[in-house]
């Protein structure tokens, strides 16, 4: 299963300065059309700032250290819309297509296409509506891969509560109406290899017109069993047709595994701007280290390294890449 670059959005009506904002389909549902950056930053320093009435939460200094980009579309345009029903609306993130439905009710997602289709269960719920301060909602999505002595299972449930409204400072601006949402996940995997459970933490901020989460701060417990901060993404609204690019002169490193899911070998492809040292682990999802490269020298450009995964027991997997400066993880899947 692949991370989900989304937690649970919600929007709202531009009143007044301090009005609390109220989360509706028109103001938040992506529509065809729409194209946004995605800036993935260093984590180092950052905190979430206070809940409340009329807080401003200052990100004016986050350092970008990769992006990419999703454009949308209509899901009939897409080839792989059939696989997919009651999808109205596609993501398209260079060979990745996300399938969703958008209503008057609600954003979910349905599931995705890379090199094969992925459907869930359940959809995975992106926004209900109407939502404002205060407001609490629960959702829960599934997913299964494979079958047989090959098969895993998601399910994860999400608590969210819109614990904060007021003033969102980024690099590229200020916003005045913004919502806050504190998502609390609770994942269970379960594999033939036996069950995982994981805790994510998440704060996302959203203004109306946007269509998109305008920034997200996830914690989650891999590998310490103690919450620590993992990612920091905030969005700019970016020209449709654009592909995926380095945001800055400053970004060091990109990361692509593949194939996803795997069943022999795992290639890692890392695009550097400098030569320097990293370590590459894959844990499973307990935090247990079962294939490593560590202290590994790569040069300017194109770097490969495999791991042989035939090994391995069908199921979830973290694949984990740590520089002085930077670190990332994404999720693997084996199938058998």
């Amino acid at each position: 299963m692949k991370q989900l670059l989304f937690t649970a959005l919600f929007s709202f009506c531009t009143m007044t300065l301090f009005a609390q904002p109220i989360l509706t389909a028109s103001t938040i549902n992506a529509v065809p059309g729409d194209a946004f950056a995605r800036h993935e930053c260093d984590t180092s320093g950052i905190s979430i700032g206070a809940s409340g009435s009329n807080i401003t939460w200052n990100f004016t200094t986050l350092h970008t250290l990769a992006t990419d980009t999703m454009n949308y579309v209509d899901c009939a345009s897409t080839p792989y819309c059939d696989s997919f029903p009651g999808s109205n609306l596609a993501g398209i993130a260079g060979t990745e297509y996300d399938y969703f439905t958008a209503d008057n009710n609600k954003w979910v997602m349905n599931g995705y296409f890379q090199t094969t289709a992925f459907r869930y269960s359940k959809p995975y719920f992106i926004a209900s509506y109407p939502y404002t301060y205060n407001t609490s909602s629960r959702d829960t999505f599934s997913f299964q891969a494979g079958s047989g002595i090959g098969y895993t299972s998601t399910i994860q449930t999400d608590s969210n509560t819109a614990d904060g409204h007021g003033t969102l400072m980024l690099p590229e601006g200020s916003y005045y109406h913004v919502l806050r949402i504190h998502t609390i996940s609770h994942v269970k995997d379960s594999t033939t290899a036996g069950v995982g459970y994981q805790r994510f933490e998440s704060y996302t901020w959203l203004e109306p017109h946007f269509h998109s989460p305008m920034m997200t701060l996830q914690y989650d417990t891999f590998g310490t069993g103690s919450p620590h901060l993992s990612y920091v993404i905030y969005y700019v609204q970016s020209a449709f047709g654009a592909t995926a690019v380095s945001a800055t002169a400053e970004t060091k490193i990109q990361m692509t595994a593949y194939p996803n899911p795997v069943q022999d070998e795992l290639n890692v492809l890392l695009d550097t701007k400098e030569a320097g040292i990293v370590s590459i682990t894959l844990t499973d999802i307990s935090g247990r280290v079962l294939k490593e490269a560590i202290n590994k020298v790569v040069t300017t450009g194109k770097n490969q390294i495999s791991f042989p995964v035939r090994d391995l027991e069908g199921g979830i997997y973290l694949l984990h890449v740590t520089t002085p400066r930077y670190s990332t993880q994404q999720k693997i899947v084996i199938t058998k």
